[in-house]
């Protein structure tokens, strides 16, 4: 059986205060480890609305103001591609933003940027931080 190569829309959410609200996974191959919100790909005109309906099962974002801009770089990890997106919300603070969290399995936080490298990111996350100089 080949290998299954998936492209992983993956968003980088920022809150007016600058904070960053990322997830982690109980079970799967990122266990244990923070990482941006994201989904699988599967028709590329779907791109950004896949996206938004992925966030919208965490927080009403379609209630927010907020600016979405594809970064100029993909990222890889091992057959996965990913797309990197980032969502700044202009209008509330991080403590501010009605978080829903129905899946046990994982947990849901957000963090000031200078934790980033304090905290157990995945590779493609920690990747990804450094080139944007959130981490050294």
């Amino acid at each position: 059986m080949g290998k299954s190569n998936h492209t992983i829309l993956s968003a980088i959410i920022l809150s007016s205060d600058e904070k960053i609200l990322l997830v982690r996974d109980s079970a799967g191959p990122y266990s244990g480890c923070w990482h941006n919100i994201g989904c699988n790909l599967k028709y590329e005109e779907e791109c950004i609305k896949s996206l938004l309906l992925k966030i919208s099962e965490i927080f009403e974002i379609l209630r927010l103001k907020y600016i979405i801009k594809q970064l100029a770089f993909d990222g890889h990890d091992g057959d996965n591609k990913f797309i990197y997106f980032e969502i700044i919300i202009e209008d509330k603070l991080a403590e501010e933003i009605n978080i829903k969290n129905n899946n046990k399995s994982k947990d849901i936080q957000w963090f000031a940027i200078r934790d980033l490298e304090d905290l157990n990111v995945t590779l493609p996350g920690e990747k990804l931080y450094r080139k944007l100089g959130y981490i050294k």
